[in-house]
């Protein structure tokens, strides 16, 4: 009997509806050289019938007992192709299908697995889908990007590896056969031509069976991400042979896919820096098919090729650790060097003071498509370094560029808040003091990771304004790209959990439960189970604490419109404030009494010889006992807030009084309330604007040394009910203040730090036309004005 090319294999439960146009789909594919076999899983209509009217002599029917997986790998077993094609009984089968995968398989005998694009289509739509081109570990931790019945497979891989489906992940086998298949070495790609019609239907296993596919696909994500992380790890203390150097920097250039850019960037080096620097060169897994090691030759670098891609953070750990310098600078593989002397001001900045990060400055550079030539980005303003903001509309924290003549607070001289790009250096032993980049996985927050410690430990960072290495971007004025996926939401929680104080580390959570809630739950899963062996302790920083890092980062960029304009209105909004809170009958911390004086506080601190401020502040300040008698207990109207904004005054020494009777009333009042019968979830007007009191007045309680007066029969309520609070909430601020609470038995003069306004409120952002009632308050116009205080009191102090 002659020996397939393909074994097409193809299950059918129950599928006559679509059968024949699937059927006919296959045997009229334009590559003939195939065996196709049908295995009836037990069906209960017509559709062993339809199969038995054909004729072609190339179809057998196998028919089994109704079991899924069972039936898939009876297939596998009967398989005689040296490739073996999957199909589903109810798509279509494009008609170049299998000659396109035949044609890559044979020309690419390392591939296993060859999968490819789709049509979707179904009732009244048709939707195209692509996959990713090559495919390794780290695209499958987020999701399967391979539609199984588009794949082809190479039999003897299956047969060596001894790989069937496995039972136990029914209604997510393939996801399940990849990521096993990728831990043995196996590669697998995409074609980019479309290979089948996918039909849409009520009847599909990820409609039935949703529930199940999706418990599977965590499951699997759960145990790819936890593989990846070990063998990341596992790999960066491979490689560690140090050779030695009498020079004194080395020029790490981690890369991917560079293409000429990796050979320009190192003979600019070369060119300025001639050979007065080593340079080590590594290349994350190339897939452009490339001989870096070869085309480097000639400029003496040390090359290394990492055997699985590390991504970004640990392929700069791994350079650090290869190094036979004391000092380093890291790089991208698309730079470039000007003058000759850069990297002997490096080395002696860090001569004269090892124990910090320093940052090059950046000139923007792109390459023009018309003539192929790198110029300089004109419409890019200068910087001077960057910082990090830690407010709840993005991820926390966030970095950007500090455009130069910001306002930088508390920092002097040449300090910058934070690296940001490639381009920073530092001495290899500091590096180590810190943890380096330890801890983190593939891509995203080393900047902010490195800065936050430096600062911490004490060392800081501080940019070299006269070093300036060109750095081509890919698009002009694009945002640096950000991924909403579990390896970027598990560095996210990497710092979380290991630098900051609990407020923080609560609403950074928060935030990513928000965003991305699924992948959220995932890393967190991964992080508290092996996470924290590579993180540091909070603890172990004391030089500054997280209030310092917090007021440093509170950058004023010079070109803020909106700020701007609010200092020109400035006297009239505050004729308006004073007019609203004069008059307003609402005791609220939201938009009533409280807001009010926090707003004319702060302006206070500007203007302290204003006496119709102070005046009206202390009014204000003498109302607040009487204000304590209302029934409501809700943030946004009552006591909740009311003493949530009271802590906030005290915490941030913004008052004197200590309003301690008050807040022991409050307590009281707040433990006597029935809070069974508040029956929502949300913030502001529920469950979770309480537990944000509760939470703030423990923190401070511990961190003032204070008594409180929240009963026993309270605390236990929140006790007991505070994970059903948090599952069944859809509010990211009840979720918040819910966590923070979770963790009170952790709660230490270290580890909390004074509420801040952005802990909860995200006042406007633009400036509108009329600036009515309903728009005042923290959460409105007044809240921007609070901003625009806070920037003006270092206005003086730009760089």
């Amino acid at each position: 009997m002659t020996t397939p090319k393909i074994s097409v294999c193809m299950p059918m439960f129950n599928a006559s509806r679509y059968l024949r146009e699937c059927i006919d789909s296959i045997l009229a594919q334009t590559f003939t050289d195939f065996e196709f076999l049908i295995a009836d899983d037990g069906s209960t209509d017509n559709s062993v019938e339809i199969v038995e009217s054909y004729t072609d002599p190339r179809i057998r029917l196998i028919r089994r007992p109704h079991d899924y997986i069972a039936t898939l790998n009876c297939l596998l077993d009967e398989a005689r192709g040296e490739y073996i094609a999957r199909m589903d009984a109810d798509d279509v089968m494009l008609p170049n299908r299998l000659q396109l995968q035949v044609d890559y398989m044979d020309a690419n005998p390392e591939v296993d697995v060859l999968g490819g694009g789709m049509i979707q289509f179904g009732e009244m739509m048709e939707n195209y889908l692509e996959f990713p081109e090559y495919i390794s570990i780290v695209e499958l931790i987020d999701k399967c990007p391979i539609a199984h019945p588009t794949v082809i497979i190479r039999q003897k891989t299956l047969k060596s590896l001894n790989l069937h489906y496995r039972p136990a992940f029914a209604y997510a086998e393939d996801y399940d056969l990849w990521v096993r298949m990728v831990k043995e070495g196996c590669i697998i790609r995409n074609l980019k031509e479309r290979l089948i019609k996918y039909r849409l239907s009520d009847q599909q296993i990820t409609s039935v069976h949703s529930d199940s596919q999706s418990h599977l696909t965590d499951k699997i994500q759960f145990d790819a991400l936890r593989w990846y992380i070990d063998k990341s790890y596992e790999l960066l203390e491979q490689d560690q042979a140090v050779v030695t150097s009498e020079k004194d920097l080395t020029v790490i250039i981690p890369f991917l896919n560079e293409g000429d850019e990796v050979l320009n960037t190192v003979r600019s080096i070369r060119k300025t820096a001639d050979n007065q620097v080593e340079i080590i060169v590594i290349n994350d897994c190339s897939t452009d098919n490339r001989d870096y090691g070869k085309e480097l030759q000639p400029f003496d670098v040390r090359y290394y090729n990492n055997k699985m891609r590390l991504g970004a953070a640990l392929s700069k750990e791994k350079g650090v650790r290869l190094c036979s310098t004391p000092y380093f600078i890291i790089l991208d593989a698309h730079m470039r060097c000007y003058d000759t002397t850069w990297h002997n001001t490096i080395v002696d900045t860090l001569k004269a003071n090892p124990n910090q990060l320093l940052c090059t400055n950046s000139r923007p550079l792109h390459i023009d498509k018309q003539t192929g030539k790198i110029e300089q980005s004109c419409n890019i303003p200068p910087s001077f370094g960057a910082h990090m903001t830690f407010t709840h509309d993005r991820y926390l924290p966030f970095v950007t560029w500090s455009i130069l003549g910001s306002v930088i607070p508390l920092l002097k001289g040449s300090e910058i808040p934070c690296i940001y790009g490639a381009g920073y250096a530092s001495s290899c032993n500091y590096w180590h003091s810190i943890g380096g980049l330890t801890g983190l996985i593939h891509y995203g927050c080393e900047e902010q990771y490195l800065s936050i410690k430096a600062w911490m430990n004490g060392g800081g960072c501080q940019l070299l304004p006269a070093v300036y290495l060109g750095h081509i971007y890919r698009k002009l004025n694009a945002i640096p790209f950000t991924l909403i996926g579990i390896l970027h939401i598990y560095n996210y929680l990497i710092l979380c959990e290991s630098l900051f104080p609990i407020s923080i580390r609560c609403l950074g959570n928060a935030i990513l439960w928000r965003l991305a809630r699924r992948q959220y739950f995932q890393a967190l899963k991964i992080v508290r189970s092996i996470g924290r062996n590579h993180i540091a302790s909070y603890n172990q920083y004391s030089a500054h604490n997280f209030q310092f890092i917090l007021e440093t980062n509170n950058v004023h960029h010079p070109d803020d419109v909106i700020l701007t304009a609010i200092k020109q209105t400035e006297k009239d909004t505050i004729r308006q404030i004073i007019q609203f809170y004069s008059s307003t009958t609402s005791s609220g911390v939201c938009n009533g009494m409280l807001a009010g004086l926090i707003t004319l506080i702060h302006y206070q601190a500007n203007n302290p010889n204003n006496k119709e401020i102070k005046h009206l502040i202390n009014t204000l300040l003498k109302r607040i006992p009487s204000a304590i008698r209302t029934t409501e207990v809700t943030f946004q109207d009552g006591l909740s807030g009311i003493g949530w904004g009271l802590i906030y005054l005290i915490s941030n020494n913004l008052i004197s009084e200590s309003f301690h009777k008050e807040l022991l009333l409050i307590d009281q009042i707040i433990s006597e309330y029935p809070l069974t019968e508040v029956i929502t979830t949300g913030f502001f007007n529920g469950i979770g604007g309480i537990i944000a009191y509760v939470a703030t007045r423990l923190q401070f309680s511990v961190s003032t040394n204070t008594k409180h007066n929240l009963s026993e029969s309270l605390l236990n309520f929140f006790d007991l009910r505070i994970t059903e609070i948090m599952n069944n909430t859809d509010d990211y601020l009840t979720y918040n203040f819910a966590l923070q609470y979770s963790m009170r038995e952790s709660y230490n003069e270290s580890n909390t730090i004074s509420p801040r306004l952005d802990d909860i409120f995200m006042p406007l952002k633009v400036i509108p036309e009329y600036i009515e009632n309903q728009l005042r308050g923290l959460n409105g116009y007044d809240g921007l004005f609070i901003k625009y205080l806070k920037f003006q009191k270092y206005e003086t102090k730009q760089i």
